[in-house]
């Protein structure tokens, strides 16, 4: 896609972050996520959650990416080191989330190529991403770009009142990707 530009995130990149991140929950959730709670979030909270994040990060290792089309933010993600204490040597992707206006755009491959580079550059061979399992545009996503299934049902999260379950995908060799 002509005009899309990836680089990691600064403090000036909140406000459009948490933007994305509330539009993204938004359309990505809607039918998973109760309505009420995505109504509810707030983007004065998320902007100063991100500016937070971003001047403070809360992991050494995590690494928040932007992408713009003309020079406006419509996407992110963020990797790191693995939350998973049985699954040391692998990266992580936190998250990936891009304005529904660029759904199918490029933008979330481009997010996702970068960031399993990142994730090399930190020495991991493998990493693996926790998704909603009643995600299915993101589950797609991640069987699209090389994902398997490695853990099914084993995690719950709590989001605006619902217990939702959470599936593990796994990117067994992130040199393979050919990215």
């Amino acid at each position: 896609m002509d005009n899309l530009e990836i680089r990691e995130a600064v403090i000036a990149d909140a406000a459009g972050i948490a933007d994305v991140h509330i539009r993204s929950w938004q359309s990505a959730y809607q039918g998973i996520v109760p309505q009420d709670h995505l109504d509810s979030l707030d983007i004065e909270e998320r902007v100063k959650s991100w500016e937070n994040g971003l001047e403070t990060p809360s992991c050494p290792s995590m690494v928040r990416l932007v992408a713009l089309f003309n020079k406006q933010i419509v996407g992110f993600s963020c990797i790191g080191k693995s939350r998973e204490t049985d699954m040391p040597e692998h990266g992580e992707l936190y998250a990936i989330y891009m304005t529904p206006d660029f759904y199918g755009r490029s933008v979330g491959y481009g997010l996702f190529r970068e960031s399993m580079k990142e994730l090399m550059k930190q020495g991991y061979e493998k990493a693996y991403v926790a998704v909603l399992k009643d995600n299915q545009r993101g589950i797609k996503f991640y069987e699209r770009t090389g994902a398997s299934l490695i853990k099914d049902s084993d995690f719950t999260i709590d989001i605006g009142g619902k217990t939702l379950t959470e599936v593990h995908y796994e990117w067994s060799n992130l040199k393979g990707l050919n990215l």
